[in-house]
């Protein structure tokens, strides 16, 4: 008479949970018992509840408020459980969409993704879940391929790109001219108060910084023509090259997220 006494308040018990009472030992516990047991535990944000009913079956359950709805596809483990049930709405996280567009970039940065938006979508993509009690995580992944179209700002593309910041690659000549110009003044000085100088001397050495500052300034002129030329045809290029982009994604693109793309780790803790 005793022993079905305790059968039949051992078909209504639930697990007890400390604060240091860890998921492993939650789990084992549940695991052993052959009553009527339950437990709760939270990974990241979401919270769950294990339920184990005679003889024994085994249900999980998502806490939505103040309802509990029952996850589908619910696989028990030797160290956890398997499951699916929930999705998620609208569009995947931006870093499970692949992106793999030709988009030249020139100027900032190489993202592509400062060029797209995710339109808005009323889709729903089904996930899988897998919690380890030993290791006290949670794994999610989406279980099926997951279609998103982006719109393309191609006026933000070409402003951006139709113009470069290019080195100053001519400084160097106008700094040699300022250094001419600098020694020539420097032997005009010298040639006004230093009276015992020999002037025969200094006269030749003025000509000929003279004459290395006239060849200097022509040499730059050059190499000034020359660069804005070069210049002019690789800004040509560079316009029509991102104008063709631009029309080429204009329309947006249709993108897809692999099954398993979308990859999240939470980790998990026994609730009291």
């Amino acid at each position: 008479m005793k022993a079905a006494l305790v059968f039949a308040l051992g078909l209504t018990t639930c697990t007890a949970v400390s604060a240091t009472t860890s998921l492993k030992t939650v789990f084992d516990t549940f695991s052993d018992s052959w009553l009527n047991t339950s437990y709760v535990f939270t990974c990241g944000s979401d919270t769950f509840k294990l339920e184990k009913t005679f003889p024994n079956n085994t249900s999980l359950y998502w806490k939505s408020g103040l309802e509990w709805k029952a996850m589908t596809g619910l696989q028990v483990k030797d160290t956890g459980v398997e499951f699916s049930g929930l999705a998620i709405s609208g569009n995947l996280p931006r870093k499970a969409i692949p992106l793999n567009v030709e988009l030249p970039i020139h100027n900032g940065k190489d993202d592509a993704w400062r060029y797209f938006t995710l339109s808005k979508s009323h889709s729903s993509h089904p996930l899988a879940y897998v919690v380890d009690f030993y290791e006290s995580k949670m794994i999610t992944r989406n279980i099926a391929d997951a279609t998103h179209y982006l719109k393309f700002d191609s006026e933000k593309y070409i402003v951006e790109q139709k113009v470069v910041s290019r080195p100053k690659e001519l400084d160097v000549y106008s700094q040699n001219i300022s250094n001419l110009k600098v020694k020539l003044e420097l032997l005009k000085i010298r040639k006004l108060v230093n009276h015992n100088e020999n002037v025969k001397e200094l006269n030749p050495l003025i000509a000929d910084t003279k004459l290395q500052i006239t060849e200097a300034e022509q040499v730059k002129e050059q190499k000034v023509k020359e660069k804005y030329l070069s210049d002019s045809i690789e800004d040509l290029a560079r316009l029509m090259e991102i104008e063709a982009t631009a029309k080429l994604y204009v329309n947006g693109i249709t993108v897809k997220a692999p099954a398993g793309s979308y990859l999240e780790t939470s980790y998990c803790e026994a609730s009291d």
